[in-house]
């Protein structure tokens, strides 16, 4: 006699977390120390009970309640126009007092990452579920219904962006992105979608987040503010990176405000392959999680003095026409990460 389907279903889903658990209790990341349950796929395993208080961006959320859903829209209608060409109209619903749905639940999904890619079977059955449930009702989630929205404006537009007559294997837009750079270096059209879609998904949190704590403070610094007005229009308000690149004030701007903002929480733990390891003179057994939060090091207080403080001008010269250099303030300047797994992000720094 065969079990019922939802019996079935039910049986599989224990199965799922059971495996789940004690994937998570016998991974080496599990032993970072104060991480607890769930160390092994948080991307927040930094913000422990005793290490740097652990709330430096998580204490922060009226200023992203006021600030974070502009920049977030303002930050979407950037990174759509850099991967596809086009924008997703996001700072326009933002206008009207909305947020753009597609873009919302495209966070959530972010958000959810580490649940998605440690636990693929369980988010695929219940991405079955959902479509069977849409197919028989046509109901669908606000969730389901915002992916499904994004899934056809990516498709569209990468569509629009490649050429009609030679099988989408070149661009036809004038306009760059990065549709067209990778097509251009040989990628599979398919690829090319792919690569700009996930520009919208991971790390967007990030630089929102990063994006409204560094208006907030200019806001708080109407000189800095009216300098950096000045340096802006005196090329135009040119928008090219090549010209936005040889403005010290932008660059120390950012700098500063990634520095400052420390959006980037992840724990960025490492295993001590099979063999071990000679670090600095000590040897580290295989299988050591060696980690440490880009966090600790932006706010080093002998890297940064006064660290709280949004400062630009700490890595301008005294007239603020180009950029200082301190050893030690770049070496401990790692907001992306450094070596083979560094931020595909940094790219994108100013």
């Amino acid at each position: 006699m065969t079990l019922p389907f939802l019996e079935l279903g039910a049986a599989f889903v224990i199965a799922v977390i059971i495996y789940g658990v004690i994937s998570v209790y016998t991974s080496p990341l599990s032993k970072i120390p104060n991480a607890g349950f769930g160390g092994a796929f948080s991307r927040l395993a930094w913000a422990f009970p005793q290490e740097y208080n652990g709330t430096i961006t998580l204490s922060l959320p009226k200023l992203h309640e006021r600030l974070g859903v502009a920049s977030r829209a303002l930050e979407a209608d950037i990174m759509s126009d850099f991967s596809f060409g086009t924008t997703l109209g996001a700072v326009d619903f933002w206008a009207g007092e909305k947020q753009l749905a597609m873009v919302e639940k495209n966070d959530e999904k972010a958000t959810w990452m580490p649940v998605l890619t440690n636990f693929p079977l369980l988010c695929e059955f219940w991405e079955r579920i959902e479509q069977s449930l849409y197919s028989l009702t046509g109901f669908r989630t606000k969730y389901s219904q915002g992916l499904a929205d994004f899934q056809t404006w990516s498709r569209n537009s990468w569509q629009a962006a490649l050429s009609a007559d030679s099988e989408f294997g070149k661009p036809s837009i004038s306009s760059p992105n990065l549709i067209q750079t990778l097509c251009n270096a040989g990628l599979p059209a398919g690829t090319a979608l792919s690569e700009a879609g996930e520009n919208l998904g991971p790390g967007t949190d990030t630089t929102s987040a990063t994006l409204a704590h560094i208006i907030w403070a200019l806001a708080h610094n109407s000189s800095y503010q009216d300098a950096l007005y000045q340096d802006l229009a005196s090329v135009s308000f040119a928008t090219d990176m090549t010209t936005l690149e040889n403005i010290p004030r932008l660059q120390a701007c950012v700098k500063e405000g990634i520095r400052w903002a420390g959006a980037a929480a992840a724990m960025l733990p490492r295993i001590v392959p099979p063999g071990g390891i000679e670090l600095h003179g000590t040897f580290i057994p295989e299988g050591t999680v060696l980690t440490s939060s880009p966090i600790w090091y932006l706010h080093d207080t002998m890297a940064y003095p006064n660290p709280k403080l949004y400062d630009p001008y700490r890595w301008l010269s005294q007239d603020g026409k180009s950029l200082t250099q301190d050893s030690l303030r770049d070496r401990f300047y790692i907001p992306f990460s450094r070596g083979a797994n560094i931020c595909l992000g940094a790219h994108n720094e100013i």
